[in-house]
């Protein structure tokens, strides 16, 4: 159940499949994993059944297992349905890594994310859905995902304007490599909680899983062109819609996640001390984990100072202080601004592991002058000029 009003929901828009005039684009992006070229043909058929009609683009970032050529095939047998936007060929993407190590590439955005990125701006420049949802290569949709989603998109639309930027997502059922059922709600079994979904919250943790997720024009618009900095694709889109516009989910599971070697989810870990004694030994790992997280606030808070109120740019600041402080002070002003994870045990564990930094806040001092300075990509029409604030 949608955790508002779906009764009344479901009597305004009867989630018959009639959804007028609604065109919806799904990006699909293929990632470059040899051997899973068989999973695609179940992920690609569980799109092509929707109950809505769909077009799909499709983005393969350089495999070389046979998914180029499963995908001109499908391409071929579905002309109106499948676009390839870009097929990334392996020589193109041993030199893009190239370019990384030599420090050539700018951006410090995962592989997979940028091809997400590169999607999701092309679809806002030439393509005129009204909704866009995202997906992996080797998950499952319900059949009737889209409808349902675009079911509940359209009353909130209706609801607040279509100007506003909303992202919906919905729960999954969590199944092992042969799609055999390991848990019915991925939210449960990640101990996830769905409603911390505010700006503050959003800044430490992800709560949205891309595949499950549908945005509107408004929010593709503000997301479309990467940022400088992001852990993945789908948290920077979390995050845009925390600050601008809304986060809404669903209970019910929508597709299904295959958990394999490769993003194995695990068990939620009890206690203080066990978390702690988990991140023994993985001072870097933790470090750079860190790292990337700040540095994506900090990416967020270069592309849209203008745009942000006064309170979020105070808990921008506030956010990006933290590993300038002493536990005890993380202690302080995590309680005050809310920067919580799933679970009191992760936020203590949080507060022990952060690393310490020195030498002042440079990237904060850098902040405002930067973001007066910055040229507003995607302008946010429902949002009033207004005087700059002082940080």
């Amino acid at each position: 159940m949608w955790k508002t009003e779906r009764e009344k929901i479901k009597n305004d828009y009867g989630f018959d499949g009639n959804l007028g005039i609604v065109k919806i684009q799904i990006g699909m992006v293929v990632f470059r994993i040899n051997g899973f070229a068989h999973k695609i043909p179940p992920l690609l058929d569980s799109i092509l059944a929707q109950t809505v009609p769909v077009r799909i683009v499709i983005s393969d970032d350089g495999s070389d297992d046979g998914t180029r050529e499963l995908l001109e095939r499908y391409a071929e047998w579905y002309p109106k349905q499948i676009v390839l936007h870009h097929h990334q060929t392996p020589q193109e993407r041993k030199a893009l890594a190239l370019q990384k190590s030599e420090g050539k590439e700018r951006q410090r955005i995962p592989a997979s994310a940028q091809n997400f990125f590169s999607l999701m701006e092309f679809v806002a420049e030439e393509d005129e859905s009204d909704y866009v949802m995202l997906s992996d290569q080797d998950d499952v949709w319900c059949i009737d995902k889209v409808k349902v989603l675009a079911g509940r998109m359209r009353q909130m639309e209706r609801q607040m304007g279509k100007e506003i930027p909303i992202l919906l997502h919905s729960d999954m059922e969590v199944v092992d490599e042969n799609l055999a059922p390991i848990a019915p709600s991925f939210f449960e079994y990640q101990n996830c909680h769905p409603e911390r979904s505010s700006f503050a919250e959003v800044l430490i943790e992800n709560p949205v899983t891309g595949g499950a997720c549908m945005m509107n024009r408004a929010l593709l618009h503000l997301v479309a062109k990467a940022p400088k900095s992001c852990c993945m694709h789908d948290w920077w889109i979390a995050l845009v819609a925390s600050c601008f516009g809304v986060i809404s989910w669903g209970d019910e599971a929508l597709y299904q996640y295959r958990q394999h070697e490769d993003n194995v989810l695990g068990a939620q870990k009890k206690g203080l001390l066990t978390a702690i004694e988990s991140r023994k030994g993985r001072g870097e790992e933790i470090a750079r984990a860190y790292g990337q997280i700040f540095a994506q606030a900090t990416a967020f808070g270069h592309r849209f100072w203008k745009e942000m109120t006064p309170e979020q740019k105070s808990t921008l600041r506030a956010f990006l202080a933290l590993p300038y402080q002493s536990p005890a002070g993380r202690v302080k002003n995590i309680m005050r601004h809310h920067f919580c994870k799933n679970s009191r045990v992760q936020t203590l564990a949080m507060c022990v592991t952060i690393p310490k930094m020195a030498g002042g806040q440079l990237s904060l001092d850098r902040l405002e002058a930067q973001g007066q300075r910055a040229q507003k990509d995607r302008p946010i029409p429902w949002k009033k000029e207004k005087e700059d604030e002082s940080l």
